[in-house]
């Protein structure tokens, strides 16, 4: 947690750093333009320098687990190149994550700071949480958009475990296999009213 923590102290002195010379170059430039420019970028770095405090306190406040996060320009080109040789290059990131912090670390996805959970005994442990309400589920907002507003998926707190409480039975083997059958013939129907 510490190296977590060494690491956003770092970033913010360096973002600190970056704000007063901004700052002094605003006051020493001789143009409105550059003016202009440097006072942005001033305040674009101390909007940076607001970013990795709140980060820490989450990280405080919340008790996030280790992780890297980066330098945020950076670290989203190298996401992007991660992603774009075929998911191989995120997967080595993942791999090398892992091995340095442990089955449970913290990442940085598309902008959003996300806990990573890998082990098996983390899985199970985060799974039989949520029937004890210590963690949420959600979902990107397309995927919360198709399921729909009253789908159990999008529920949350008591309501989300009392309608799954409800619907568990209907998820049970001997159900499921009846459905099957239903499922098959309800497809070929459709797929011969289509030709």
């Amino acid at each position: 947690m510490w190296s977590s923590l060494a690491e956003h102290l770092i970033k913010t002195i360096f973002y600190s750093l970056f704000v007063i010379h901004a700052v002094q170059s605003a006051q020493r430039s001789s143009t409105t333009f550059s003016y202009w420019i440097n006072s942005i970028i001033g305040l674009f770095a101390l909007w940076m320098v607001k970013g990795e405090v709140d980060i820490a306190i989450k990280r405080l406040q919340l008790k996030l687990p280790p992780g890297c996060l980066g330098f945020p320009i950076y670290r989203e080109i190298k996401f992007l190149q991660a992603v774009s040789i075929g998911g191989c290059g995120l997967k080595q990131k993942l791999q090398n994550s892992r091995r340095k912090y442990g089955t449970i670390f913290t990442e940085h996805f598309f902008g959003r700071l996300d806990v990573v959970v890998g082990g098996e005994d983390d899985l199970t442990w985060l799974f039989s949480g949520d029937r004890n309400a210590s963690t949420e589920m959600s979902w990107p907002p397309n995927i919360a958009m198709l399921f729909g507003p009253g789908a159990v998926g999008n529920q949350t707190g008591k309501y989300h475990r009392s309608l799954r409480r409800l619907m568990e039975p209907c998820f049970a083997p001997k159900f499921v296999t009846n459905y099957l059958a239903i499922i098959d013939q309800t497809t070929l129907e459709e797929l011969d009213s289509w030709s």
